[in-house]
């Protein structure tokens, strides 16, 4: 559970970044950290 902490502290400070230039670092963000969830669930409940 502590790496999904970090990972979760991780997003928390991207998320804020990404709001910096009034929401357009979300276009950036949001595919990337999709990709970055999607890889977590396979690696947690499909196993390797």
């Amino acid at each position: 559970w502590l790496a999904m902490c970090i990972f979760g502290i991780f997003l928390v400070v991207a998320l804020f970044f990404a709001m910096l230039p009034v929401g357009m670092g979300l276009l950036l963000l949001l595919p990337v950290f999709s990709g970055a969830v999607y890889a977590s669930y396979r690696d947690i409940f499909m196993g390797s």
